[in-house]
């Protein structure tokens, strides 16, 4: 199989600049889709983010091994949504392109690339780092446990007691929300 996508680059490259460009974000990673009056042409959005991914019973980057005893549970390795498994194509942003390295630099990496503004050219998210995930069987309970991967202090999780992996997804988008998105919002509000 081949998998043709777009040259991503990080979700936060270049930076929000105004409150609407970090709402954009957020509604594109959790939501099945919504119409933004920001946008000039009415798009009809594909089902996307974690709603879609869970409404297709999959968790992201999930390594697992089925322990048969009376009942069968699934020993999590690792998860981890996190900011290196969003990318964005910024092609639009980008209309000249940009060096697939020197990202902040045009194709030819001698000048450098300047973007146009999201508010004005939107973009499209994307999770990536799908190899470890896993599918739940319809009507299989998702729970799980182990507290390894890039964000443990998801506060149920627990190495003895099961949780829910869809819930630990959710968590951890909403870590990247207050981490890394409520520092630009403050910076935006404040211009």
């Amino acid at each position: 199989s081949l998998l043709v996508m777009p040259y991503l680059r990080p979700y936060d490259n270049p930076e929000f600049n105004v409150v609407a460009d970090v709402v954009d974000f957020a509604m594109q990673t959790l939501k099945v889709g919504y119409h933004s009056r920001r946008r000039k042409e009415k798009r009809i959005e594909q089902p996307q983010g974690l709603t879609f991914m869970h409404q297709h019973r999959i968790a992201h980057r999930l390594w697992h091994i089925t322990i048969s005893t009376s009942r069968p549970m699934i020993l999590t390795i690792a998860r981890d949504i996190a900011p290196t498994n969003i990318m964005m194509d910024g092609t639009p942003l980008y209309p000249e392109g940009f060096h697939p390295v020197r990202i902040h630099q045009a194709e030819d990496a001698i000048y450098d690339a300047h973007p146009l503004p999201r508010i004005d050219h939107p973009v499209t998210y994307y999770y990536i780092d799908f190899g470890l995930s896993v599918r739940f069987a319809e009507g299989a309970p998702s729970l799980v446990v182990g507290k390894v991967g890039q964000r443990t202090d998801v506060p149920e999780m627990s190495s003895t007691v099961p949780y829910d992996a869809f819930k630990a997804d959710v968590y951890a988008l909403g870590d990247i929300f207050d981490r890394d998105l409520e520092q630009v919002d403050r910076s935006v509000l404040r211009s």
